[in-house]
């Protein structure tokens, strides 16, 4: 079973472990990582956009208010929100894609085992009717 990374988040950890269930290919792995990763984003822009919570990332602390005196106003705008909410859902979409494509490419060459040769098939080109054919009046003429 592969090692689940620290940090993910409820969308993240089960992405992970559905898709590296029994994979032992480290591209694979590391590329569920990201993906995990970036579900996990997307669900932290959802919020945000929301208006249920900001992104973990913001944090804005005053340790000592006796320095202020005065009033302190503090603004924060989220008017990139949406645009990065798309491109994480293309850059997820991507990663999920490759992820999908290594996949199959593990399970191509982990299939390519030597095969029987094949029996060759009775021949059935033109040039062979033809010469059937010119076999079969040749053999009626000297019967």
């Amino acid at each position: 079973m592969n090692s689940e990374p620290a940090g993910l988040g409820e969308r993240g950890s089960k992405l992970f472990r559905e898709l590296t269930k029994g994979e032992k290919n480290p591209l694979v792995i590391q590329t569920v990582i990201e993906a995990a990763r970036a579900a996990d984003r997307l669900d932290d822009l959802d919020r945000a956009i929301q208006g249920q919570g900001v992104l973990d990332l913001m944090r804005a602390t005053i340790e000592d208010m006796e320095k202020f005196p005065e009033k302190i106003e503090i603004k924060l705008s989220f008017s990139g929100v949406l645009m990065e909410g798309r491109q994480q859902q293309d850059n997820f979409r991507k990663l999920l894609a490759e992820v999908s494509r290594l996949k199959a490419s593990t399970a191509a060459k982990e299939d390519k085992t030597p095969q029987p040769a094949e029996t060759p098939k009775e021949d059935s080109s033109v040039e062979s009717e033809l010469d059937r054919r010119r076999k079969a009046r040749e053999a009626r003429k000297s019967g």
